[in-house]
């Protein structure tokens, strides 16, 4: 074990902890003469769910449920600036018709509470990871939360020190337990370095690892492999600030076997999403300055099982495009959300491409937004090639960015906007 111990705080809290119903407003556009809430370049919403509050509100993730229903993470009442913010994390099941199982709100009574990821437990319970500053030892510490069926918290654990730990995602270990991935102010080399920690079933710390140098390291994304390892993808700074995407590979110990980095140098480069195809390569999404993007462009990089970068694309407008997370479909093709400046109906625009690991991106770029800004932020892909997109939205029902997740028919190939170009950078 590497560095000082992180500060656990463990706890059981009541099946009646916080469970207040957040404002649910639900729009069915697909009749005939209905107004969508969003313009979409292609395909049509066939329903939309809201979950607003008077603060900014996101849905951070959608995990596929083993009964058919999804998972949705985020948090409401977000408010910049504000001391008092009282941000909730949000946890909401549903069915592919848009129908709520339940919802629930954690965290309600001041401070920060946010869930970034969830999983389902092979005992069909929850498993969720985040933030919060309602228990631990101070600042913003990462937090792991275990809900029932229903969405009760049963058990409640945070882990860090007095300054900034956050954890943004987590994968099933073989032996029942999760690892958390994220990063770290109270400890480490640097202003902030990579934080994994692998906990039981139950939350109890098992073994932590940090990776860093001098400057900022983060670790925002990890997948399970096939060899009881794990997959991680963040960020690193290099010596002039400048920022490359970082992949790494460790054992079920957390001992590094590997790294790479992706980027150009003196150019920014920021991760954001991580998959894995059905043969093991490694899929990383983020936006670039590097090789000739006229602002941020989408890049996705292939990478082989041992790390060996095989493949490079890009594809952008003028603008910023920005990618969040990518999915694979039951074809192996690559599904990626996220936003763009550079098409769409004004500010940003919730962005969706489809990427091929044989031949780059498709012909696949949809938007959908309104006047205002539209962010997307996570996917799934359906059996029936439609597909689950979440986001955050100043278009919908406040004045602030309210959490929408949407079905959206079949995308099609088309001819791409003729301000978007795609490209393949390497080989």
């Amino acid at each position: 074990m590497t560095g000082p111990a992180l500060s656990g705080v463990r706890a059981t809290v009541a099946a009646a902890f916080s469970g207040i119903a957040a404002t649910i407003t639900a729009v069915a556009v697909a009749a005939a003469g209905d107004v969508p809430l969003f313009e979409a370049s292609q395909g049509s919403i066939l329903w939309q769910r809201e979950f607003t509050s008077p603060g900014e509100d996101w849905i951070n993730e959608l995990t596929p449920l083993r009964d058919g229903r999804f998972l949705a993470s985020g948090y409401l009442g977000r408010i910049d600036g504000e001391e008092a913010s009282d941000w909730r994390a949000l946890a909401v099941t549903f069915d592919a018709d848009g129908n709520i199982a339940w919802q629930r709100e954690h965290g309600a009574g001041g401070g920060i509470d946010a869930y970034w990821n969830g999983v389902e437990a092979a005992d069909g319970r929850f498993a969720l990871t985040g933030f919060t500053t309602r228990i631990g030892a101070g600042g913003i510490d990462a937090c792991f939360a275990i809900l029932t069926r229903e969405g009760w918290i049963v058990k409640e654990n945070a882990y860090g020190g007095p300054k900034y730990d956050r954890a943004t995602d987590l994968a099933p270990a073989a032996d029942g337990g999760f690892v958390l991935a994220g990063m770290t102010e109270s400890f480490g080399a640097g202003k902030r370095d990579i934080l994994l920690l692998k906990v039981d079933g139950n939350g109890i710390e098992q073994w932590r690892r940090i990776y860093g140098e001098p400057g900022n390291d983060a670790a925002l994304y990890i997948e399970s492999t096939t060899d009881n390892g794990f997959v991680i993808a963040g960020g690193t700074e290099g010596a002039n600030e400048d920022s490359q995407i970082l992949v790494m590979k460790i054992d079920s110990e957390g001992r590094e076997t590997w790294r790479r980095t992706v980027g150009e140098p003196d150019k920014d480069d920021v991760n954001h999403g991580l998959a894995l195809l059905p043969d093991g390569r490694i899929v990383v999404t983020g936006y670039s300055k590097s090789w000739d993007a006229r602002d941020n462009d989408v890049l996705v990089a292939l990478l082989s099982p041992a790390g060996e970068i095989e493949r490079i694309d890009m594809i952008g407008g003028a603008d910023d495009d920005r990618p969040i997370t990518p999915k694979v479909d039951s074809n192996g093709h690559v599904w990626i959300v996220g936003y763009t400046k550079s098409a769409g109906a004004g500010g940003w625009d919730v962005l969706v491409v489809s990427y091929a690991p044989k031949s780059g991106f498709r012909n696949v770029f949809a938007t959908f937004g309104g006047a205002d800004d539209d962010n997307g932020t996570a996917l799934q892909p359906l059996s029936d090639r439609s597909l689950l997109v979440a986001g955050y939205s100043k278009n919908l029902s406040t004045p602030s960015a309210d959490a929408f997740v949407m079905r959206v028919s079949t995308l099609r190939d088309q001819k791409l906007p003729t301000a978007i170009r795609k490209r393949k950078v390497f080989p």
